[in-house]
């Protein structure tokens, strides 16, 4: 469901005057003679000083004004928010829980009975007037084209969107591709590529931007070429731009490609972290990663790591770093929706939920992959391979692998409004010894507003 005009629902709750000049000072008057008293002339020019009473699009503040307004009809209507999603809200009728999520605004409404969300409905357009609402498996949200499937399964695509980039690159598209880069997607000739004109840098940047939007939402295997060309929109060369053209002309083969996303079990989380070591031309890293519930990723990022790293180990540990606040953020959210009345449920085991408290346990959080598990049993044993020269033995490695993670993990998990009580190894740790199998862990506890 859609809220027509929604900013202007809100009223300005602040002194804000606006300055009309020009042509647009006559068509405000042709709309509202009474105005035509107020217009001065500035150098020459018509002035027209007004002010604002409602929450117009283009002012900074109209955007929480109207989410207050929103937020505040729903909880009118019996609503609770979602502790861990702000655009989320929940309540229990005829027994059964009623949903409701929005993005500026548009809305989406679920219930397991028909006639409750008309309801739902009903009460929203008797606040803010007739809304645009599309009911049953086929939607159309943000651009993008979602069905749901009778196997519990949901079908995304953004065909619309690749033919747009494609019309908008402006370039002769007539063949296929099978992948959409080649092997040499990091590899820069500056000594032979010329920068873009300014117009062709324009186009470039435009068409990027709106590619990054569809891999990341329907297109998953655009995203290591994507997010490469998004680290050249600046500096963009002829070089850029052939590699550009691969991608396209793959969309142009691959165009009614779905995504479908499920879930075989809503209470098991699977996250793949990995990193390239220093494949950029400033020698950082490429960290990649999936998060999903069994069918599809949900959570799908790929991008050039911060800093420079010293080796392939130290590479994986910054991914695996950078990505686990999105494994953070999914757990805690899934923890939320499944809590009830602060009882235990199948989707949120690990977690102790007690609703009312100042904060919230969420008990022991492994924050290792088993890879880097078996980096830190790298001992001094016979027919090891593939030893890591930065970490000469266990005890050190364990310290290595300590302090790594307290740097980076501790600050950001506490930036995300989480307290740690503790961060180290759940196995034993005597110097000098080999680990077998030990995991990171840390006790956070999460703080609730």
């Amino acid at each position: 469901a859609d809220v027509a005009g929604a900013y202007l629902k809100a009223d300005m709750d602040d002194f804000v005057v606006m300055k009309f000049n020009g042509e647009s000072v006559d068509i405000l008057c042709n709309m509202n003679p009474k105005h035509r008293v107020l217009v001065t002339i500035e150098k020459g020019v018509k002035v027209l000083y007004v002010k604002l009473v409602k929450a117009i699009y283009g002012c900074v503040k109209s955007a929480l004004l109207w989410y207050k307004l929103f937020h505040g009809t729903l909880k009118e209507m019996s609503f609770t928010l979602n502790p861990y999603d702000s655009c989320m809200a929940n309540c229990k009728i005829e027994g059964k829980q009623c949903t409701i999520g929005w993005y500026v605004d548009d809305n989406m409404i679920s219930h397991v009975n028909p006639d409750v969300v008309t309801m739902i409905i009903e009460k929203i357009e008797g606040k803010f007037g007739k809304m645009t609402v599309t009911r049953g498996k086929e939607h159309l949200f943000l651009g993008m084209n979602i069905k749901y499937n009778e196997d519990r399964t949901a079908v995304i695509t953004m065909k619309s969107y690749l033919e747009e980039a494609i019309k908008e690159s402006g370039m002769n598209i007539n063949r296929t591709a099978a992948t959409p880069a080649r092997k040499n997607l990091f590899e820069l000739d500056d000594d032979k590529a010329t920068l873009l004109p300014k117009l062709e840098a324009e186009i470039f940047h435009s068409v990027v931007a709106k590619l990054l939007y569809v891999s990341i939402r329907a297109r998953a295997d655009l995203l290591l070429a994507v997010s490469f060309l998004c680290t050249r929109v600046s500096k963009s060369t002829t070089q850029d731009q052939r590699k550009l053209k691969r991608v396209l002309e793959y969309i142009n083969g691959t165009m009614d490609l779905e995504y479908t996303i499920g879930a075989d079990d809503l209470g098991k989380l699977r996250t793949w972290v990995d990193a390239s070591f220093a494949v950029h031309p400033d020698m950082k890293s490429h960290t990649g990663g999936v998060m999903s519930m069994g069918i599809g990723g949900i959570v799908c990022k790929s991008n050039k790591q911060k800093l420079n790293t010293k080796s392939s180990t130290e590479a994986e540990l910054v991914g695996a770093s950078d990505y686990l606040p999105n494994h953070l953020d999914e757990e805690f959210s899934r923890s939320a929706r499944s809590q009830d009345n602060g009882k235990r449920s199948r989707a949120g085991q690990r977690e102790r939920h007690q609703v009312g408290e100042e904060w919230q346990d969420i008990g022991r959080t492994p924050v290792a992959t088993r890879r880097h598990q078996v980096l830190l049993d790298q001992g001094p044993r016979q027919g090891r391979r593939n030893r890591d020269s930065s970490l000469p033995d266990t005890a050190d490695a364990c310290e290595f692998f300590y302090q790594a993670f307290a740097r980076r993990l501790v600050p950001e998990v506490q930036r995300r409004h989480f307290r740690v009580q503790a961060c180290g190894f759940s196995g034993p740790y005597r110097p000098g010894s080999v680990i077998r199998g030990a995991c990171w862990r840390m006790s956070i506890r999460r703080k609730l507003y």
